[in-house]
């Protein structure tokens, strides 16, 4: 079995991230890719992050229509600080998975910063790194060795962006799923 990790704050979830796993499924011919809604990011503990129920129902609701696509709740179950480590442990275990078939779907902005993560060759020795390449980073300026790059349209388009939208009462329908949109509307998130 061969699976990936995609983890971060989806809040909210949107199309670039689910035009990014599909990249990821067709490209790395994934069996499952699992996306972690983290509980707190160790790179966002200053800001005000929409509930965990609210964000994973949205990443719950986008990925319905996507058979490879799977959610886990494991790192807002475990609370506190989402360290990848030990959430890429916990798959490890859990699909008994060796570093050929595992992967870790990341965008190249995260990739800049992976050194500085919490124990960094752990995780090479566990999954092998899938970088998407993102607006200003694309993978001609960044390259190391251990690390896969998707070829991956590049969309601007980011949670931050469409918070703001909602705040400024502007249109979100092209940025994220219709049934994401119906969420973030009907439970008034980002006013």
């Amino acid at each position: 079995m061969r699976i990936c990790l995609y983890g971060g704050t989806y809040d909210p979830i949107h199309n670039a991230h689910l035009t990014i796993a599909e990249c990821a499924v067709d490209q790395l011919f994934l069996d499952e890719l699992i996306f972690m809604p983290s509980a707190i990011s160790p790179h966002k503990t200053d800001q005000n992050i929409t509930s965990s129920n609210a964000r994973l129902l949205m990443v719950q609701t986008a990925i319905q229509s996507y058979p490879a696509f799977s959610v886990s709740d494991y790192e807002m179950k475990k609370q506190g600080i989402s360290f990848t480590i030990n959430t890429v442990e916990y798959l490890s275990s859990l699909y008994n998975v060796s570093r050929n078939n595992f992967f870790m779907l990341i965008g190249g902005d995260n990739y800049k910063d992976f050194e500085r993560w919490k124990e960094p060759e752990k995780i090479l020795e566990l999954c092998t790194p899938v970088v998407a390449a993102r607006p200003g980073i694309s993978s001609r300026k960044i390259k190391k060795n251990n690390f896969i790059f998707l070829d991956t349209p590049l969309m601007d388009i980011s949670s931050t962006d469409i918070r703001n939208r909602v705040k400024q009462n502007k249109p979100i329908n092209e940025l994220v799923p219709k049934s994401v949109a119906e969420i973030i509307y009907k439970n008034k998130l980002y006013l």
